[in-house]
Protein backbone atom coordinates (compact mmCIF):
# COMPACT_ATOMS: atom_id res chain seq x y z
CA UNK A 1 0.00 0.00 0.00
CA UNK A 2 2.80 2.41 0.93
CA UNK A 3 4.50 1.64 -2.38
CA UNK A 4 1.34 2.52 -4.35
CA UNK A 5 0.95 5.78 -2.45
CA UNK A 6 4.60 6.64 -3.07
CA UNK A 7 4.23 6.02 -6.81
CA UNK A 8 1.08 8.13 -6.94
CA UNK A 9 2.82 10.96 -5.12
CA UNK A 10 5.77 10.75 -7.54
CA UNK A 11 3.45 10.95 -10.55
CA UNK A 12 1.69 14.02 -9.15
CA UNK A 13 5.05 15.66 -8.42
CA UNK A 14 6.32 15.05 -11.96
CA UNK A 15 3.08 16.40 -13.45
CA UNK A 16 3.31 19.54 -11.33
CA UNK A 17 6.93 20.10 -12.29
CA UNK A 18 6.01 19.69 -15.94
CA UNK A 19 3.52 22.55 -15.70
CA UNK A 20 5.94 24.70 -13.71
CA UNK A 21 8.75 24.38 -16.25
CA UNK A 22 6.35 24.71 -19.18
CA UNK A 23 5.33 28.08 -17.81
CA UNK A 24 8.98 29.22 -17.90
CA UNK A 25 9.53 28.40 -21.57
CA UNK A 26 8.67 30.73 -24.40
CA UNK A 27 6.14 28.73 -26.46
CA UNK A 28 7.67 30.04 -29.68
CA UNK A 29 11.27 29.20 -28.75
CA UNK A 30 12.56 26.47 -31.01
CA UNK A 31 9.50 26.62 -33.25
CA UNK A 32 11.02 26.96 -36.70
CA UNK A 33 7.81 26.54 -38.68
CA UNK A 34 6.52 30.12 -38.36
CA UNK A 35 8.97 32.24 -40.33
CA UNK A 36 7.76 35.61 -41.63
CA UNK A 37 6.09 36.26 -38.28
CA UNK A 38 4.67 39.62 -37.19
CA UNK A 39 5.58 41.04 -33.80
CA UNK A 40 2.38 41.50 -31.83
CA UNK A 41 3.93 42.36 -28.48
CA UNK A 42 7.34 43.95 -27.83
CA UNK A 43 9.74 42.24 -25.44
CA UNK A 44 12.02 45.31 -25.28
CA UNK A 45 11.63 48.95 -24.27
CA UNK A 46 12.43 52.38 -25.65
CA UNK A 47 13.24 55.08 -23.13
CA UNK A 48 14.55 58.64 -23.29
CA UNK A 49 14.84 61.00 -26.23
CA UNK A 50 17.53 61.82 -28.76
CA UNK A 51 19.32 65.14 -28.50
CA UNK A 52 21.00 66.79 -31.46
CA UNK A 53 23.89 69.20 -31.99
CA UNK A 54 23.83 72.35 -34.10
CA UNK A 55 24.57 70.32 -37.23
CA UNK A 56 21.54 68.09 -36.69
CA UNK A 57 23.56 65.02 -35.67
CA UNK A 58 22.84 62.95 -32.59
CA UNK A 59 24.65 64.20 -29.51
CA UNK A 60 26.32 61.44 -27.53
CA UNK A 61 27.66 61.93 -24.02
CA UNK A 62 30.11 59.28 -22.77
CA UNK A 63 28.00 56.28 -23.82
CA UNK A 64 29.73 52.96 -23.20
CA UNK A 65 28.68 50.00 -25.32
CA UNK A 66 29.56 46.54 -24.06
CA UNK A 67 30.33 44.37 -27.08
CA UNK A 68 30.49 40.58 -26.97
CA UNK A 69 32.31 39.19 -29.99
CA UNK A 70 33.18 35.75 -31.25
CA UNK A 71 36.36 37.15 -32.83
CA UNK A 72 39.05 35.38 -30.84
CA UNK A 73 41.45 33.82 -33.33
CA UNK A 74 44.18 35.07 -35.64
CA UNK A 75 42.05 38.14 -36.40
CA UNK A 76 41.70 39.16 -32.72
CA UNK A 77 44.54 41.71 -32.65
CA UNK A 78 43.37 43.48 -35.79
CA UNK A 79 39.83 43.65 -34.41
CA UNK A 80 41.14 45.18 -31.18
CA UNK A 81 43.09 47.74 -33.19
CA UNK A 82 39.91 48.71 -35.08
CA UNK A 83 38.02 49.12 -31.80
CA UNK A 84 40.86 51.33 -30.51
CA UNK A 85 40.55 53.45 -33.67
CA UNK A 86 36.84 53.95 -33.06
CA UNK A 87 37.34 54.83 -29.40
CA UNK A 88 39.92 57.47 -30.29
CA UNK A 89 37.70 58.98 -32.97
CA UNK A 90 34.61 59.07 -30.73
CA UNK A 91 36.39 59.88 -27.47
CA UNK A 92 34.04 61.55 -24.98
CA UNK A 93 31.02 60.50 -27.03
CA UNK A 94 30.97 56.70 -27.54
CA UNK A 95 33.27 54.00 -26.18
CA UNK A 96 33.27 50.32 -27.15
CA UNK A 97 34.17 47.91 -24.35
CA UNK A 98 34.86 44.68 -26.21
CA UNK A 99 35.07 41.14 -24.82
CA UNK A 100 35.77 38.04 -26.90
CA UNK A 101 33.97 34.82 -26.01
CA UNK A 102 34.91 31.42 -27.42
CA UNK A 103 32.89 30.20 -30.38
CA UNK A 104 32.00 26.83 -28.85
CA UNK A 105 29.74 28.29 -26.13
CA UNK A 106 29.11 31.77 -27.49
CA UNK A 107 25.32 31.60 -27.95
CA UNK A 108 24.59 29.90 -24.63
CA UNK A 109 26.95 32.18 -22.70
CA UNK A 110 25.54 35.39 -24.18
CA UNK A 111 21.94 34.20 -23.78
CA UNK A 112 22.55 33.34 -20.13
CA UNK A 113 24.18 36.70 -19.40
CA UNK A 114 21.34 38.64 -20.99
CA UNK A 115 18.64 36.49 -19.36
CA UNK A 116 20.19 36.87 -15.91
CA UNK A 117 21.34 40.48 -16.49
CA UNK A 118 24.79 39.44 -15.31
CA UNK A 119 27.73 40.87 -17.35
CA UNK A 120 25.26 41.26 -20.21
CA UNK A 121 26.47 42.80 -23.49
CA UNK A 122 24.67 45.62 -25.27
CA UNK A 123 25.88 44.55 -28.71
CA UNK A 124 26.67 41.14 -30.17
CA UNK A 125 29.00 40.36 -33.07
CA UNK A 126 28.87 36.68 -33.94
CA UNK A 127 28.20 34.24 -36.77
CA UNK A 128 24.93 34.51 -38.64
CA UNK A 129 23.96 30.93 -37.94
CA UNK A 130 23.55 31.62 -34.21
CA UNK A 131 21.23 34.61 -34.49
CA UNK A 132 18.06 32.59 -35.09
CA UNK A 133 18.59 31.11 -31.62
CA UNK A 134 18.84 34.61 -30.14
CA UNK A 135 15.58 35.81 -31.66
CA UNK A 136 13.69 32.61 -30.84
CA UNK A 137 14.55 33.10 -27.20
CA UNK A 138 13.91 36.86 -27.35
CA UNK A 139 17.48 37.69 -26.42
CA UNK A 140 17.83 40.47 -29.01
CA UNK A 141 15.65 43.32 -30.28
CA UNK A 142 15.20 44.79 -33.76
CA UNK A 143 16.96 47.91 -34.95
CA UNK A 144 14.28 50.60 -34.92
CA UNK A 145 13.82 52.00 -38.42
CA UNK A 146 12.04 55.10 -37.09
CA UNK A 147 15.04 55.72 -34.84
CA UNK A 148 17.31 55.39 -37.88
CA UNK A 149 15.27 58.04 -39.65
CA UNK A 150 15.32 60.37 -36.63
CA UNK A 151 19.06 59.94 -36.10
CA UNK A 152 19.92 60.04 -39.82
CA UNK A 153 21.89 56.81 -39.39
CA UNK A 154 21.10 54.87 -42.55
CA UNK A 155 21.65 51.11 -42.57
CA UNK A 156 19.77 49.79 -45.60
CA UNK A 157 19.95 46.07 -46.35
CA UNK A 158 19.83 46.85 -50.08
CA UNK A 159 23.37 48.12 -49.62
CA UNK A 160 24.62 44.75 -48.38
CA UNK A 161 25.26 41.35 -49.95
CA UNK A 162 21.96 39.93 -51.18
CA UNK A 163 23.00 36.42 -50.21
CA UNK A 164 23.55 37.50 -46.60
CA UNK A 165 21.12 40.36 -45.98
CA UNK A 166 18.18 38.10 -46.82
CA UNK A 167 18.57 36.69 -43.32
CA UNK A 168 18.58 40.05 -41.52
CA UNK A 169 14.91 39.84 -40.49
CA UNK A 170 15.47 36.46 -38.78
CA UNK A 171 12.00 35.39 -39.88
CA UNK A 172 10.08 38.49 -38.73
CA UNK A 173 8.28 40.44 -41.41
CA UNK A 174 9.64 43.92 -42.13
CA UNK A 175 12.05 43.81 -39.18
CA UNK A 176 15.81 44.28 -39.00
CA UNK A 177 17.28 42.12 -36.26
CA UNK A 178 20.70 41.28 -37.65
CA UNK A 179 23.17 43.29 -39.76
CA UNK A 180 25.86 41.56 -41.88
CA UNK A 181 29.41 42.71 -41.45
CA UNK A 182 31.69 40.45 -43.46
CA UNK A 183 32.18 36.97 -44.86
CA UNK A 184 34.86 34.31 -44.92
CA UNK A 185 35.22 30.86 -46.43
CA UNK A 186 37.89 28.55 -47.74
CA UNK A 187 39.81 29.90 -50.70
CA UNK A 188 42.46 28.76 -53.17
CA UNK A 189 46.16 29.56 -53.38
CA UNK A 190 47.92 28.39 -56.54
CA UNK A 191 51.44 28.20 -57.91
CA UNK A 192 51.75 30.49 -60.93
CA UNK A 193 54.98 28.90 -62.07
CA UNK A 194 53.59 25.36 -62.05
CA UNK A 195 50.42 26.46 -63.83
CA UNK A 196 52.55 28.00 -66.57
CA UNK A 197 54.67 24.86 -66.81
CA UNK A 198 51.67 22.68 -67.63
CA UNK A 199 50.48 25.21 -70.20
CA UNK A 200 47.11 25.87 -68.60
CA UNK A 201 45.03 28.84 -67.43
CA UNK A 202 43.13 29.05 -64.16
CA UNK A 203 39.99 26.88 -64.41
CA UNK A 204 36.67 28.72 -64.66
CA UNK A 205 34.41 25.68 -64.26
CA UNK A 206 34.41 22.07 -63.04
CA UNK A 207 35.44 20.50 -66.34
CA UNK A 208 38.33 22.91 -66.76
CA UNK A 209 39.43 22.09 -63.21
CA UNK A 210 39.53 18.40 -64.12
CA UNK A 211 41.49 19.19 -67.29
CA UNK A 212 44.06 21.23 -65.34
CA UNK A 213 44.41 18.51 -62.72
CA UNK A 214 44.86 15.84 -65.41
CA UNK A 215 47.59 17.84 -67.12
CA UNK A 216 49.38 18.40 -63.82
CA UNK A 217 49.34 14.71 -62.88
CA UNK A 218 50.62 13.73 -66.32
CA UNK A 219 53.56 16.15 -66.10
CA UNK A 220 54.40 16.13 -62.40
CA UNK A 221 53.08 12.80 -61.13
CA UNK A 222 51.75 14.26 -57.86
CA UNK A 223 48.31 15.31 -56.63
CA UNK A 224 47.47 18.86 -57.79
CA UNK A 225 45.12 19.76 -54.91
CA UNK A 226 46.23 19.90 -51.27
CA UNK A 227 43.50 20.54 -48.70
CA UNK A 228 42.75 19.72 -45.04
CA UNK A 229 42.37 16.10 -44.01
CA UNK A 230 38.67 15.39 -44.21
CA UNK A 231 38.43 13.39 -40.99
CA UNK A 232 40.48 15.88 -38.97
CA UNK A 233 39.10 19.19 -40.15
CA UNK A 234 35.40 20.00 -39.82
CA UNK A 235 36.03 23.19 -41.76
CA UNK A 236 36.42 21.21 -44.98
CA UNK A 237 32.84 19.95 -44.67
CA UNK A 238 31.53 23.28 -43.36
CA UNK A 239 32.86 25.26 -46.32
CA UNK A 240 34.05 23.07 -49.21
CA UNK A 241 31.41 20.33 -49.16
CA UNK A 242 28.62 22.83 -48.44
CA UNK A 243 29.85 25.01 -51.31
CA UNK A 244 29.64 22.01 -53.66
CA UNK A 245 26.02 21.56 -52.54
CA UNK A 246 25.21 25.25 -53.10
CA UNK A 247 26.81 25.30 -56.56
CA UNK A 248 24.65 22.41 -57.69
CA UNK A 249 21.44 24.01 -56.43
CA UNK A 250 21.11 21.84 -53.34
CA UNK A 251 19.48 22.77 -50.05
CA UNK A 252 20.95 21.72 -46.71
CA UNK A 253 17.47 21.67 -45.16
CA UNK A 254 13.90 22.61 -45.98
CA UNK A 255 13.39 26.27 -45.10
CA UNK A 256 9.87 25.64 -43.77
CA UNK A 257 10.27 22.48 -41.72
CA UNK A 258 14.02 22.86 -41.01
CA UNK A 259 14.35 19.13 -41.72
CA UNK A 260 16.47 17.50 -44.40
CA UNK A 261 14.72 16.80 -47.68
CA UNK A 262 17.50 15.13 -49.62
CA UNK A 263 15.51 12.33 -51.25
CA UNK A 264 12.87 14.39 -53.07
CA UNK A 265 13.46 16.02 -56.43
CA UNK A 266 15.02 18.32 -57.41
CA UNK A 267 17.14 18.24 -54.26
CA UNK A 268 17.99 14.57 -54.65
CA UNK A 269 19.64 15.20 -58.02
CA UNK A 270 21.39 18.33 -56.70
CA UNK A 271 22.84 16.46 -53.71
CA UNK A 272 23.94 13.58 -55.95
CA UNK A 273 25.72 15.96 -58.34
CA UNK A 274 27.42 17.66 -55.40
CA UNK A 275 28.86 14.41 -54.12
CA UNK A 276 29.88 13.33 -57.62
CA UNK A 277 31.67 16.64 -58.25
CA UNK A 278 34.04 15.94 -55.36
CA UNK A 279 34.30 12.25 -56.19
CA UNK A 280 35.69 13.43 -59.53
CA UNK A 281 38.62 14.84 -57.54
CA UNK A 282 39.14 12.31 -54.75
CA UNK A 283 38.56 9.25 -56.94
CA UNK A 284 39.92 10.32 -60.31
CA UNK A 285 41.25 7.79 -62.80
CA UNK A 286 44.75 6.54 -62.24
CA UNK A 287 46.94 5.84 -59.24
CA UNK A 288 47.52 9.52 -58.44
CA UNK A 289 44.31 11.19 -57.29
CA UNK A 290 43.61 14.84 -58.00
CA UNK A 291 42.75 15.55 -54.34
CA UNK A 292 43.30 12.50 -52.13
CA UNK A 293 40.72 11.90 -49.42
CA UNK A 294 43.43 10.85 -46.99
CA UNK A 295 42.57 10.35 -43.32
CA UNK A 296 46.24 10.55 -42.35
CA UNK A 297 47.03 13.85 -44.03
CA UNK A 298 47.56 16.62 -41.48
CA UNK A 299 47.09 20.31 -42.16
CA UNK A 300 50.83 20.84 -41.84
CA UNK A 301 51.57 18.18 -44.45
CA UNK A 302 49.08 19.68 -46.92
CA UNK A 303 50.85 23.04 -46.57
CA UNK A 304 54.17 21.37 -47.20
CA UNK A 305 52.84 19.72 -50.35
CA UNK A 306 52.20 23.19 -51.71
CA UNK A 307 55.34 24.82 -50.28
CA UNK A 308 57.50 22.05 -51.77
CA UNK A 309 55.96 22.56 -55.24
CA UNK A 310 54.28 19.16 -55.22
CA UNK A 311 50.73 20.59 -55.33
CA UNK A 312 49.37 23.16 -57.75
CA UNK A 313 46.50 24.30 -55.50
CA UNK A 314 46.24 24.76 -51.72
CA UNK A 315 42.76 25.16 -50.22
CA UNK A 316 42.40 26.84 -46.84
CA UNK A 317 41.21 30.04 -45.13
CA UNK A 318 42.45 33.39 -46.50
CA UNK A 319 44.27 34.38 -43.32
CA UNK A 320 46.72 31.55 -43.95
CA UNK A 321 48.45 33.69 -46.62
CA UNK A 322 51.18 35.16 -44.43
CA UNK A 323 52.30 31.88 -42.87
CA UNK A 324 52.03 30.13 -46.25
CA UNK A 325 54.19 32.72 -47.99
CA UNK A 326 56.71 32.59 -45.15
CA UNK A 327 56.85 28.78 -45.35
CA UNK A 328 57.29 28.89 -49.13
CA UNK A 329 60.14 31.39 -48.85
CA UNK A 330 61.91 29.23 -46.29
CA UNK A 331 61.46 25.96 -48.18
CA UNK A 332 62.55 27.44 -51.51
CA UNK A 333 65.08 30.03 -50.33
CA UNK A 334 63.37 32.93 -52.11
CA UNK A 335 62.70 36.46 -50.91
CA UNK A 336 59.64 37.42 -52.95
CA UNK A 337 56.70 35.18 -53.86
CA UNK A 338 54.54 37.80 -55.57
CA UNK A 339 55.12 36.21 -58.96
CA UNK A 340 54.84 32.67 -57.60
CA UNK A 341 51.83 32.40 -55.28
CA UNK A 342 48.52 33.45 -56.80
CA UNK A 343 45.01 33.51 -55.35
CA UNK A 344 41.68 32.40 -56.72
CA UNK A 345 38.27 31.17 -55.62
CA UNK A 346 36.36 27.91 -55.21
CA UNK A 347 33.49 29.58 -57.08
CA UNK A 348 32.45 27.38 -60.05
CA UNK A 349 34.77 24.54 -58.99
CA UNK A 350 32.02 22.02 -58.23
CA UNK A 351 29.04 23.03 -60.37
CA UNK A 352 28.23 20.20 -62.77
CA UNK A 353 26.29 22.72 -64.87
CA UNK A 354 28.55 25.73 -65.38
CA UNK A 355 25.69 27.76 -66.87
CA UNK A 356 23.60 27.48 -63.72
CA UNK A 357 22.86 30.62 -61.71
CA UNK A 358 24.13 28.72 -58.66
CA UNK A 359 27.56 27.89 -60.11
CA UNK A 360 29.33 30.88 -58.57
CA UNK A 361 27.98 30.47 -55.04
CA UNK A 362 30.30 30.15 -52.07
CA UNK A 363 29.18 28.95 -48.65
CA UNK A 364 30.49 31.29 -45.95
CA UNK A 365 30.38 32.15 -42.31
CA UNK A 366 29.50 35.76 -41.75
CA UNK A 367 29.75 38.02 -38.71
CA UNK A 368 26.46 39.79 -38.03
CA UNK A 369 25.64 42.47 -35.46
CA UNK A 370 22.64 42.19 -33.12
CA UNK A 371 21.43 44.34 -30.21
CA UNK A 372 20.60 42.97 -26.75
CA UNK A 373 17.00 43.29 -25.61
CA UNK A 374 18.27 44.96 -22.42
CA UNK A 375 19.25 48.17 -24.22
CA UNK A 376 16.44 50.63 -23.56
CA UNK A 377 17.84 54.16 -23.89
CA UNK A 378 17.34 55.42 -27.44
CA UNK A 379 20.61 57.38 -27.30
CA UNK A 380 22.51 54.16 -26.64
CA UNK A 381 20.58 52.45 -29.43
CA UNK A 382 21.59 55.25 -31.78
CA UNK A 383 25.19 54.96 -30.59
CA UNK A 384 25.14 51.24 -31.36
CA UNK A 385 23.87 51.92 -34.88
CA UNK A 386 26.52 54.63 -35.26
CA UNK A 387 29.22 52.09 -34.48
CA UNK A 388 27.74 49.43 -36.79
CA UNK A 389 27.54 51.90 -39.65
CA UNK A 390 31.12 53.01 -38.96
CA UNK A 391 32.39 49.41 -38.89
CA UNK A 392 30.50 48.17 -41.94
CA UNK A 393 30.37 51.24 -44.20
CA UNK A 394 33.69 53.03 -43.65
CA UNK A 395 36.07 52.02 -46.43
CA UNK A 396 39.23 52.54 -44.36
CA UNK A 397 37.83 50.34 -41.58
CA UNK A 398 36.74 47.63 -44.00
CA UNK A 399 40.17 47.66 -45.64
CA UNK A 400 41.83 47.10 -42.28
CA UNK A 401 39.43 44.26 -41.46
CA UNK A 402 40.06 42.80 -44.91
CA UNK A 403 43.71 42.32 -43.99
CA UNK A 404 42.62 39.38 -41.82
CA UNK A 405 40.74 37.74 -44.71
CA UNK A 406 37.25 39.13 -44.03
CA UNK A 407 35.62 40.58 -47.13
CA UNK A 408 33.11 43.37 -46.58
CA UNK A 409 29.42 42.51 -46.81
CA UNK A 410 28.62 46.11 -47.76
CA UNK A 411 28.36 46.85 -51.46
CA UNK A 412 28.80 50.59 -50.80
CA UNK A 413 32.35 49.77 -49.72
CA UNK A 414 33.06 46.86 -52.04
CA UNK A 415 32.22 48.94 -55.11
CA UNK A 416 34.61 51.78 -54.28
CA UNK A 417 37.87 52.10 -56.19
CA UNK A 418 39.68 52.66 -52.90
CA UNK A 419 38.62 49.26 -51.60
CA UNK A 420 39.02 47.37 -54.87
CA UNK A 421 42.47 48.83 -55.50
CA UNK A 422 43.76 48.39 -51.97
CA UNK A 423 46.99 46.35 -52.11
CA UNK A 424 45.61 43.53 -49.98
CA UNK A 425 42.11 43.50 -51.46
CA UNK A 426 43.42 43.63 -55.00
CA UNK A 427 45.81 40.73 -54.49
CA UNK A 428 43.67 38.50 -52.34
CA UNK A 429 40.05 39.28 -51.56
CA UNK A 430 38.97 40.32 -55.04
CA UNK A 431 40.10 36.92 -56.26
CA UNK A 432 38.79 34.92 -53.31
CA UNK A 433 35.24 36.31 -53.49
CA UNK A 434 34.49 37.57 -57.01
CA UNK A 435 30.83 38.45 -56.30
CA UNK A 436 29.62 39.14 -52.75
CA UNK A 437 26.00 38.66 -53.84
CA UNK A 438 26.88 35.00 -54.40
CA UNK A 439 27.90 34.48 -50.77
CA UNK A 440 25.42 32.30 -48.89
CA UNK A 441 25.35 31.20 -45.25
CA UNK A 442 23.47 28.82 -42.99
CA UNK A 443 20.20 30.74 -43.03
CA UNK A 444 17.34 30.66 -40.56
CA UNK A 445 17.61 27.58 -38.42
CA UNK A 446 18.61 27.25 -34.79
CA UNK A 447 19.52 23.61 -35.50
CA UNK A 448 22.72 24.49 -37.33
CA UNK A 449 24.82 22.04 -35.31
CA UNK A 450 22.51 19.24 -36.44
CA UNK A 451 22.81 20.43 -40.04
CA UNK A 452 26.60 20.58 -40.01
CA UNK A 453 27.12 17.28 -38.18
CA UNK A 454 24.92 15.36 -40.64
CA UNK A 455 26.42 17.13 -43.66
CA UNK A 456 29.80 15.94 -42.39
CA UNK A 457 28.47 12.39 -42.01
CA UNK A 458 27.05 12.47 -45.52
CA UNK A 459 30.30 13.75 -46.96
CA UNK A 460 32.50 11.32 -45.11
CA UNK A 461 30.42 8.23 -45.85
CA UNK A 462 30.09 8.98 -49.57
CA UNK A 463 33.63 10.22 -50.19
CA UNK A 464 35.80 7.99 -48.00
CA UNK A 465 34.07 5.08 -49.74
CA UNK A 466 33.35 6.13 -53.30
CA UNK A 467 31.64 2.80 -53.96
CA UNK A 468 28.94 3.68 -51.42
CA UNK A 469 25.48 4.07 -52.93
CA UNK A 470 24.63 7.77 -52.79
CA UNK A 471 20.85 7.29 -52.82
CA UNK A 472 20.85 4.95 -49.83
CA UNK A 473 23.21 7.23 -47.89
CA UNK A 474 20.99 10.23 -48.57
CA UNK A 475 18.00 8.32 -47.21
CA UNK A 476 19.65 6.88 -44.09
CA UNK A 477 21.46 10.04 -43.01
CA UNK A 478 18.36 12.13 -43.76
CA UNK A 479 16.41 9.94 -41.35
CA UNK A 480 19.00 10.45 -38.62
CA UNK A 481 18.98 14.21 -39.30
CA UNK A 482 15.20 14.47 -39.07
CA UNK A 483 14.94 12.24 -36.01
CA UNK A 484 17.32 14.58 -34.20
CA UNK A 485 15.30 17.64 -35.25
CA UNK A 486 12.10 15.99 -34.01
CA UNK A 487 13.75 15.13 -30.71
CA UNK A 488 15.09 18.67 -30.25
CA UNK A 489 11.66 20.16 -30.88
Amino acid sequence: MKKIKWIALLCVTILCLTFVFAGCIDPNAGNDDDDDKVITEKWWEDTGELSFNSEGNVKYSNITIKLATVVSGEDKDTFKSIIDDFNREYKGRIAIDSEDIGQANFESTVAQRISTKNKAPDLIMSHQKGHKYFVENKIIQPFNKDLMEQSKISIDMNDYSAGLSRYSSLGYKDELFSIPCDAQSMVVFYNKTLLKEIGKELPTNHQELLDVCKAFVELKGTSPIAWPAANQNNHWYNYVFTTAIMQNGGKLYDENTKKADWTSEPNKTAMTKSIQSIRDLVDSDGVVKYAPFNDKTSDDSSQLEFADNKALFYVYFPWRIESLESLYKTRNNVQDVTDIIGTTSIANWFAMDSSSADAGKIFVDSHFFAMSKLVTDVSKKAAIMEFIKWFTQRTDVCKKWASTGHITACKLVGDTEEYKNDAYCQRYLNNFYPDIDNLVSMGLTSHYNTVLSHIKTLGYETLSNTAADIESKLASIQKSFNDEIAMNK
